[in-house]
């Protein structure tokens, strides 16, 4: 027989059971629920209708059942997670709960570094040789008391990467690069050097070139 979709399959679905006591309208569910739309609520054999009879309130892994009304005493209650199969073994709660997207990506980089881009500004340590962790982050700041050599990057991979250079109250210094940097015609940018003044250098990788371009004496 043909049939648009996926192909029919049986199986059993996640489900939760309570019994009401006339009073209580919030019921704890263990599993987190999409929409509204996706929870199938029996209360003593009858189906419930979505939002009219019932709501999910979350808080953010609590899950609650929450009644308009508090079913009646010693009434049967069932809750089927639709589109849910009992025989998935993945804890979506647990799974929600442990893995920030951020944390991830900060934690799980390899060389390649295709993870995308992070939200904090990674501050680097003023050194003779400055080193730069692209698995830290994208964006990075730094703020130099003499002249220094910014060091290829580690965890060099493919990505877009911005270095706000601030130079310190003394100013007058520059930075030399290493050989992974590469410039327009070859030029390499002359920083503004005043005290406390900020440039901001722009990094396309391929994974091997560092590709940059200088924007100095931001005000």
């Amino acid at each position: 027989m043909s049939y648009i979709g996926l192909p029919p399959a049986l199986q059993l679905y996640k489900k939760a059971d309570f019994t009401g006591d006339g009073a209580t309208t919030s019921f704890n569910i263990v599993d987190p629920v999409t929409s509204v739309n996706a929870l199938l609520v029996i209360v003593g054999g009858v189906i419930q209708e979505p939002t009219a009879s019932y709501t999910i309130e979350t808080s953010p892994f609590a899950n609650t059942l929450e009644f308009t009304s508090a079913p009646a005493n010693g009434v049967d209650i069932y809750a089927i997670w639709l589109g849910s199969p009992n025989a998935d073994d993945i804890d979506l709660s647990t799974f929600l709960r442990d893995i920030d997207l951020l944390t991830f990506l900060r934690t799980n980089e390899t060389a390649t570094l295709s993870a995308g881009f992070f939200d904090t500004m990674n501050t680097l340590t003023d050194a003779a040789n400055i080193s730069w962790d692209w698995a830290d982050s994208n964006i990075a700041q730094v703020t130099i008391t003499a002249d220094r050599i910014l060091d290829n990057p580690t965890s060099l991979g493919v990505g877009s990467f911005s270095l706000k250079v601030i130079q310190d109250g003394t100013g007058g210094w520059q930075l030399t690069y290493g050989a992974a940097y590469k410039w327009p015609d070859g030029i390499v940018p002359v920083l503004a050097s005043g005290a406390g003044d900020v440039n901001i250098l722009s990094f396309v990788s391929d994974g091997t070139n560092v590709y940059g371009t200088a924007i100095t004496g931001m005000a």
